[in-house]
This record gives structure tokens, C-alpha cells and sequence, in this order.
């Protein structure tokens, strides 16, 4: 009689288990702060620039990378991607990136990385934010 009980309870728990695993939807969420900083995606401006980004918290992100048309041409760090605040600037983001004559930054931004602007030749002026922290 114990051992029926037992195994009742085994095969009610094996079940709910079960039960809870198929709602998982093969591990897919909709909640994005599950995938911060485990994926760069891509924001394309009305100038046809386009920058690489990754999520730093559910409300913020980082530019990871940059890719501008070939003309020389004012580029506009946005303040906001996806309805998140742009607030980092990564290391290395915009090296070499020879279609930049001017940065003007609309982003709070708190943080630039290293090396962000290297080699940019045609760079001849960037405003920076007062919410600016670490260069």
C-alpha cells in the first residue's frame, strides 16, 4: 500500500514537471534582460548610417560598432534605440570609420570606451555631453 502511495506522488510530480516544461516555450522569452550583452543587433538612422548595439540593462544600451555612407558627413549619436538610452559608447566603436567629418551627441551618454574614435581621419570635431563620465 506505502509503495502505491509513493509512486502516486512520483508520477504527480514527474507530471507537474513536465507540465511546467512545456510552457517554457523551448527557452524563448520576451523579456529582454534575459539577453543583455549576449547579442548585438543593429539600429539604421534616417541618414542611412547604422550602428551595432547590445543591451547593458533593460532601459540602456551600448554602440558597439558603426558603419556610415562613404561622404564625409555629420554623424548624430541618437539619444535613444529601441526606447532605450543610449549611455555607452564602446571601445573601438567607431575606429577607422573615414565618413565622419563631425559627432554630435544627443545620447546622455555616462561612458566612452577606448580607442573609440581612432583613426577616424575626416573627424574634425565632436560635441560632448555634460553627462559624460568616463572618457
Amino acid at each position: 500500500m506505502m509503495k502505491r502511495i509513493v509512486a502516486v506522488l512520483l508520477a504527480g510530480l514527474m507530471l507537474g514537471a513536465l507540465a511546467s516544461c512545456a510552457k517554457n516555450n523551448g527557452g524563448i522569452t520576451d523579456d529582454t534582460v534575459i539577453n543583455i550583452g549576449t547579442q548585438e543587433m543593429t539600429y539604421q538612422d534616417t541618414n542611412g548610417d547604422t550602428f551595432t548595439y547590445e543591451y547593458l540593462t533593460s532601459t540602456t544600451v551600448r554602440i558597439t560598432g558603426f558603419s556610415g555612407n562613404y561622404e564625409p558627413h555629420e554623424v548624430v549619436i541618437p539619444a535613444k534605440i529601441e526606447n532605450r538610452d543610449v549611455t555607452e559608447i564602446g571601445a573601438e566603436a567607431f575606429t577607422s570609420s573615414s565618413c565622419i567629418k563631425s559627432l554630435k551627441i544627443d545620447a546622455a551618454l555616462v561612458r566612452i570606451g577606448n580607442y573609440a574614435f581612432s583613426n577616424c581621419q575626416s573627424l574634425e570635431s565632436i560635441s560632448f555631453p555634460s553627462s559624460l563620465e568616463e572618457i
